[in-house]
């Protein structure tokens, strides 16, 4: 008999079969505040037994081999699943966790370095804005912001842009020296993306979470033609909720939403912006920030993942 042992740091699973098998993880959610409820889901022979070694965990068969797992997600905690010999793990990341994610796939999910599955474990952050002198402000000459663009990286269609670039932001984050404030831009093209508000709210508090206490932060609303704009209404609901939960700045150019910024040619719209929109942009960012721009033509960077 080969046995089967689902095991996590504080919560218990155990699987026993008779027959070898490989695991499928079947729902995973990208990303959940810590304290709430989450459920993740798996796949094994409907010959499988499972049963609970922990009260922790709901685990729920709706299905013969389906299974649904409930639990209150922690930071830096493992469900670790070993079948005969492999062990499969999934990884709730915590935000002192950077740097050890490696890879993202439509159909895999976030992976880390080890090559396990990966939740974002985001904290709510509870951070509030320095209202004082809130009334002088708009007759004091503030210093420009020093920012350093984060621009997302090339996704496929239907692809979340910005799950694809999270690893190479995080590498770049962590390895580089440059104390200026990172500005994210997060794309037009998530609303290929079925986002719920909440997850794409986690995702935004997890990214952050990274930056230390009292240093800005900021992110860039997606710029949207007027024909996209409605279906990104999760995103900017979700963008919305985390900046005010971190006292972070939406970085927000409405002029960008214009057609003819969009526009390449009579009656088609563009992915990006077209060459008049990113010169907008460049002013726009050029009036209310310092850094280098390098706006890319396509909407992504060329950045890949450093040894």
């Amino acid at each position: 008999m080969i046995r089967f042992v689902i095991q996590a740091i504080g919560l218990f699973l155990f699987v026993i079969g008779a027959s070898a098998a490989e695991l499928r993880w079947t729902y995973v959610p990208t990303a959940a505040y810590i304290g709430d409820k989450v459920s993740v889901s798996f796949e094994v022979p409907p010959e499988i037994t499972v049963s609970i070694g922990d009260q922790t965990i709901d685990l729920v068969s709706s299905h013969p081999g389906v299974w649904q797992v409930h639990f209150t997600m922690v930071a830096d905690r493992s469900i670790s699943v070993q079948v005969a010999d492999t062990v499969y793990l999934l990884e709730c990341l915590g935000n002192d966790s950077m740097g050890i994610l490696a890879a993202y796939s439509i159909t895999d999910g976030l992976r880390s370095k080890n090559g396990n599955r990966v939740i974002l474990a985001a904290p709510r952050l509870e951070r509030h804005k320095d209202r004082r002198y809130a009334l002088m402000r708009p007759f004091l000459k503030a210093a420009k912001p020093d920012v350093t663009m984060f621009w997302p990286v090339e996704a496929a269609f239907g692809v979340s842009p910005l799950l694809q670039s999270l690893p190479v932001w995080q590498q770049k984050w962590v390895r580089s020296q440059d104390l200026r404030d990172p500005l994210f831009v997060i794309d037009v093209r998530e609303e290929g993306v079925a986002w719920s508000p909440s997850e794409f709210s986690a995702i935004i508090s997890w990214i952050f979470a990274q930056q230390k206490p009292g240093r800005p932060l900021f992110v860039l609303m997606p710029p949207s033609d007027p024909f996209r704009f409605e279906a990104l209404a999760a995103v900017r609901q979700g963008v919305t909720d985390a900046a005010h939960d971190a006292a972070g700045s939406i970085v927000e150019f409405p002029i960008l939403n214009q057609v003819e910024y969009w526009q390449i040619s009579e009656g088609v719209i563009g992915q990006w912006l077209n060459e008049l929109g990113r010169k907008q942009l460049e002013r726009e960012l050029q009036s209310n920030y310092l850094g280098s721009w390098n706006i890319p033509q396509t909407g992504w960077k060329v950045e890949t993942l450093a040894p």
